[in-house]
């Protein structure tokens, strides 16, 4: 039985989220942007709760493996990050799956379940389901 699972935790406007690290493949300044890989904000990928909130700039990056979640090879692309970046030993302990009715319910498909660690509430993302979010942005707009 796992014991803890590495998450890569983020900040996001008071909130945290957290992907399973062995998604990510690397991390970077936007200001050294890899440009041949395509950089979604995150920001982007949230339902628009707040019209009057301008989405934030990304600071950061994190290189998200599509192999690995299945959208082919080369498909590698940047999730866009405002806040800040840590990584995380979580225990399996602290980690509770969404219940059926609230799984249902979610705004946001990404999310699978949450995480209660040092007093912060961490509510962590599919990648899977991100990476499809992700495909779906027009970048050029």
């Amino acid at each position: 039985m796992i014991s803890s699972l590495a998450v890569v935790v983020f900040s996001h406007q008071q909130h945290w989220f957290g992907l399973e690290s062995s998604f990510v493949r690397a991390r970077g300044l936007c200001s050294l942007h890899r440009r041949n890989l395509p950089l979604v904000p995150f920001s982007a990928l949230l339902p628009e709760v707040e019209s009057d909130k301008k989405p934030l700039e990304p600071k950061e990056w994190l290189q998200l493996s599509a192999a690995k979640i299945g959208t082919g090879a080369g498909g590698d692309w940047l999730l866009g990050l405002a806040g800040e970046v840590d990584l995380l030993e979580l225990p399996a302990s602290c980690i509770s799956i969404l219940p059926p009715l609230l799984h249902e319910r979610r705004l946001f498909s990404p999310i699978q379940a949450l995480a209660l660690y040092q007093g912060r509430l961490i509510t962590l993302l599919n990648c899977h389901e991100l990476a499809a979010m992700a495909s779906k942005i027009d970048l050029d707009q």
